[in-house]
């Protein structure tokens, strides 16, 4: 199996904000270069899905909030 270097720079998208490796399996990483956060390895499609359902899910709460739906 092959080493994957999480730390190279050319994997890490945006000011080091987004991980790119389609070759890496994990989904979640750790972020390189701040301590304690956690990233969507966005070389993976259900990586896609998880931020789909966390902006939907945020997007239900603020519209729970400001009265759209009455709960």
């Amino acid at each position: 199996m092959e080493e994957i270097d999480k730390n190279d720079p050319n994997l890490w998208k945006c000011l080091g904000l987004f991980y790119y490796n389609p070759k890496d399996p994990e989904v979640l990483c750790k972020a390189s270069n701040i301590k304690g956060i956690v990233t969507l390895n966005f070389g993976h499609r259900i990586a896609y899905l998880y931020l789909a359902i966390l902006v939907a899910l945020l997007l239900a709460i603020i519209l729970v909030e400001a009265g759209v739906f009455n709960l």
